[in-house]
């Protein structure tokens, strides 16, 4: 028997098949549907994904540990310089949002191996476009050579590159 698939580009999540024997159900597994094939079995009234319910996700404390910290001798001001060859998933990304805004004593610097990447295979925002319209700052290894040099010579680090 042929299962007829409806998919959604949004969310594969979201594509249900239809049952083979009870057309008039959509499940989302195979499994689902032998649960199914016992209900109807034993003739037993149920609901199927009828009821939602609210929960919340406890908050979880994350630790960060830094790649490199650096103190400007002028100010004071210490610089998290985080080296990043690509991010795996959103979920990295916003982890580093998370950390600049929970942590404004500090500031932090991605240092991107390759900062013209895009952020995902379906997209055209590049590393440093996503960085830049969430105000981190973020250099790629040639200017963080020039920033070392500079302050090697005056004591002051200047990201503004």
């Amino acid at each position: 028997m042929a299962r007829k698939l409806r998919s959604t580009l949004a969310d594969k999540k979201k594509v249900k098949r239809i049952h083979p024997k009870t057309p008039n159900i959509k499940t989302r597994s195979g499994f689902e549907d032998k649960a199914v094939d016992l209900l109807d079995k034993y003739k037993i009234e149920y609901g199927y994904e009828e009821a939602k319910s609210k929960y919340i996700v406890p908050a979880k404390q994350h630790t960060y540990l830094s790649d490199f910290v650096l103190t400007c001798k002028e100010t004071g001001r210490k610089y998290y310089i985080e080296t990043k060859g690509y991010f795996r998933s959103l979920s990295e990304r916003v982890k580093y949002l998370l950390i600049a805004e929970q942590n404004p004593d500090i500031t932090l610097v991605m240092c991107f191996m390759k900062p013209t990447l895009t952020i995902g295979k379906n997209s055209k925002t590049t590393y440093k476009e996503w960085f830049d319209k969430h105000g981190i700052i973020n250099i790629d290894l040639k200017q963080l050579d020039k920033i070392l040099k500079q302050y090697k010579l005056t004591g002051k680090l200047d990201f503004n590159v």
